[in-house]
């Protein structure tokens, strides 16, 4: 009788590659899986932003939904075999080992439409002026804040038709323009202050004070000047509440739909849609139409048509908007947007709205 020696060495080494594949198919997954489900929850979150800023360009109803819940599940297959030929003493033996790994991933996605009587109150609600300090606290530059979410301070008007439906005449934003860039300025150099001051109610009152270094400064002065404040007075109450009080700024805020719908007339839009009618057009006095850069220009820009080398982008009623790459104002605008998107609208708004749960593995 022949008897043939198998080499121990050869199973136990597939034995060692089957039981690395298992370690090497969850790391992997682990590492491929999550930044690109981050990445993907972000891009689709800002193409999301800024489809609803067109939509509100056209007058067009926006929608959300968010995405609430990603499930991934890895599935590892593994097999090995070895397969021998006998043959006759004068050949030898011949052993053919073969093994093979294989992972598959089944995704599933849950939405939820946001929607429903709570989130369209946190839609409609005035922004309160503590979230403003909130903001200012994160870095935003105050002039971004202010232009964004207020409509007025004192007499100076910003806008305030602007936040809702595209206005049939033109705004007026230039005299707040100008202060809101005096505060800028002194942000810059640090010789401003905002702070809180607890009132009645949920919201509090801000307080403006200039530090000693500006406040001789000829600027600064204009600053009063235009909004009636005392020109001895280095302290100032930001409120939204009416008082008889000469060193007051009396505001009103935008809610998250008004700054919205404010920013959307920063999205250009083509010829042919304006001259069709698909899009409200502001004129003059003189039935001219209205350039909201005027208004908007170094704050908040989308670019309709061939796209550039572009931040994000969506595709609406057959033409590309767009925000450029290299548009550091308007991309910064638009960050914070995202922001004071999940502080007014943010929490459980959910209720009872049903949820859309979308496997991915194997569907459209």
């Amino acid at each position: 009788m022949k008897t043939t020696k198998v080499r121990a060495g050869l199973p136990l080494a597939l034995l060692g590659l089957l039981a690395c594949g298992c370690n090497l198919a969850g790391t992997s997954g682990l590492r491929a899986g999550r930044l690109d489900y981050n990445s993907a929850i972000q891009e689709t979150a800002s193409k999301q932003l800024l489809l609803n800023l067109v939509r509100l360009r056209y007058d067009d109803p926006p929608m959300f939904l968010e995405v609430t819940a990603v499930n991934t599940s890895y599935t590892l297959s593994k097999n090995a075999a070895i397969s021998a030929v006998f043959n006759d003493a004068d050949l030898p033996n011949t052993f053919s080992p073969s093994a093979a790994l294989g992972h598959a991933e089944t995704p599933t996605i849950t939405y939820v439409p946001l929607q429903g009587e709570k989130f369209t109150q946190n839609l409609l609600r005035p922004v309160k002026l503590q979230t403003l300090l909130l903001l200012y606290h994160t870095g935003w530059a105050i002039h971004r804040i202010f232009e964004v979410c207020l409509q007025n301070m004192n007499s100076l008007d910003n806008a305030r038709h602007a936040s809702g439906p595209t206005p049939y005449q033109p705004p007026s934003s230039k005299e707040f323009k100008r202060a809101v860039a005096i505060l800028c300025q002194h942000q810059l150099k640090g010789d401003i202050c905002l702070l809180s001051r607890p009132r009645e109610g949920d919201d509090v009152d801000l307080i403006l004070r200039f530090e000693p270094p500006a406040q001789k400064e000829p600027d600064v002065a204009e600053f009063k000047k235009l909004l009636g404040l005392p020109p001895d007075r280095n302290e100032f109450t930001i409120t939204t509440l009416a008082r008889d009080d000469p060193t007051q700024i009396f505001v009103t805020t935008r809610s998250l739909m008004g700054s919205l719908f404010y920013l959307s007339q920063g999205v250009e839009v083509p010829a042919s849609h304006m001259a069709s009618g698909e899009v409200l057009v502001t004129r003059d006095a003189e039935k001219r139409p209205f350039d909201w850069k005027q208004v908007l220009g170094g704050l908040f820009q989308v670019r309709c048509g061939h796209s550039g080398r572009a931040a994000v982008s969506v595709t609406y009623r057959g033409r590309c908007f767009w925000i450029a790459a290299n548009d550091i104002e308007t991309k910064a605008t638009f960050h914070m947007l995202t922001q004071l998107f999940a502080l007014q609208a943010g929490g459980d708004v959910r209720g009872g709205i049903p949820v859309l749960t979308v496997p991915v593995g194997g569907g459209r």
